[in-house]
């Protein structure tokens, strides 16, 4: 039986939406026009609109998703040509979480560490809970030594006033990176898909482990809702004045 879900057809005794503008895990494309192919996991299509979307979304397809041991060899691999052409590498990460991550990656690799103030605060909570974590420095103005890579929140975009004109490499850590606007946004050379969160993927994973009666969702897109409702599970939105769907 059809029903309409988000502003599309869906077919639950298939598991299949129709010509979806949200991207899906399976979805029949009538033809190619922009509003009415998207990229979804599974596409079902004649084999010429196949070739057409394959063609539209070629460059999305090479900003695909990385496992995590890429991205780290990407991120060494950045640090060290950086400094091999004494530019410095600078990755813009948050204090918490993604820059004790980069100090993980690179550290490993041997590369010399230096850490804003607020990343040093935190790594040392790090250290009190037994984490260990690599050598570093924290920077200094007065000392800081420009053959080592830099991790820097991202709140400030100016760069410290150690690299004033001095040659550097930006390069940001977030997930948002796999979208092709990201390095125009944050205003970097490279970026690299480290994220603190769980994958859309990881999400349902969950919810499959889990088995919970009720799902309660406060945060993120009201979209993951009838994505669960049509996997059977019953999920609500916390909002004062809920939508609830007509089918």
């Amino acid at each position: 039986m059809f029903s309409l879900w988000q502003k599309s057809l869906y077919v639950e005794a298939l598991d299949l939406w129709i010509d979806s503008m949200r991207s899906q895990e399976r979805c029949y494309v009538s033809h190619g026009h922009s509003d009415h192919a998207r990229e979804h996991r599974t596409l079902v299509t004649t084999p010429n609109t196949a070739s057409i979307c394959r063609a539209r979304f070629a460059r999305r397809a090479e900003r695909a998703p990385v496992a995590f041991e890429e991205v780290a060899a990407q991120m060494i691999a950045f640090a060290r040509q950086a400094l091999e052409g004494d530019a410095v590498p600078v990755f813009f990460a948050y204090s918490l979480g993604k820059a004790q991550e980069a100090m993980a990656i690179l550290g490993s690799a041997g590369l010399p560490l230096t850490v804003h103030g607020a990343i040093d605060t935190l790594a040392q909570v790090y250290a009190a809970c037994d984490v260990a974590l690599p050598p570093y420095s924290h920077y200094s103005a007065d000392s800081f030594d420009t053959r080592s890579a830099l991790i820097w929140p991202p709140g400030g975009k100016a760069l410290p006033k150690a690299l004033r004109n001095k040659p550097v490499r930006t390069a940001v850590l977030t997930g948002w990176s796999l979208d092709r606007g990201a390095l125009f946004r944050y205003g970097t050379e490279r970026g690299f898909a480290l994220s603190d969160h769980a994958d859309y993927p990881a999400l349902l994973q969950y919810v499959e482990r889990a088995q919970p009666r009720k799902v309660l969702l406060n945060h993120g897109w009201r979209d993951f809702v009838y994505r669960l409702r049509a996997l059977g599970v019953d999920a609500e939105y916390m909002e004062d004045h809920a939508q609830l769907s007509l089918f």
